[in-house]
């Protein structure tokens, strides 16, 4: 095994242990620094390789050294993906829901909540009167996207407390 191989080896092991990113970046620099200075003494690289151990050994005396380091669960992951999916659907059915508001009336009655009103020859009737008439438009979203809107945002907050909870036990 090379230097490079060895060193790469060790990153992926340290970035697998869930250390932080900025402690696992001055632990392989240092290690570098280390294999840089003993190469330049006339040892081997196999030789320093050996006497390190393997990355999964050597990431675990780091691990020892740092207490605060401990790798995410299945558990942890799982709710962290969830959070993130439920935070996008979240962000989706809000979207969908100003969109609906900005566009009244371009959604079949299965979207929108009100029956879409008649066209005569491509324009909306909406009544006649003499005069300058002035026109206010609004609506009502839908009751299923609200309702999704919000059964999204709770799924989404209810994942990254579970995660936020589950993080401070371990680490306690």
């Amino acid at each position: 095994m090379t230097e490079k191989q060895y060193l790469r080896k060790v990153s992926a092991a340290l970035r697998r242990s869930g250390m932080e990113k900025k402690t696992r970046k001055r632990l392989e620099a240092d290690l570098a620094s280390e294999f840089s200075i003993r190469l330049e003494k006339g040892e081997s690289a196999e030789e320093i390789i050996r006497s390190m151990g393997t990355p999964e050994e050597l990431v675990k005396g780091f691990c020892l050294e740092a207490p605060a380091v401990s790798p995410k669960t299945r558990k942890q992951k799982v709710l962290f993906v969830l959070g993130i999916i439920f935070a996008v659907l979240t962000a989706a059915t809000g979207l969908g829901t100003a969109w609906e508001e900005y566009t009244v009336g371009n959604f079949p009655p299965l979207f929108y909540g009100r029956p879409i009103p008649k066209q005569v020859n491509g324009a909306q009737v909406i009544g006649g009167a003499d005069g300058p008439t002035k026109i206010f438009v609004s609506s009502n979203p839908s009751p299923a996207l609200l309702a999704l809107l919000g059964i999204c945002a709770a799924v989404c907050v209810v994942c990254f407390v579970l995660y936020a909870q589950s993080s401070r036990k371990k680490q306690r």
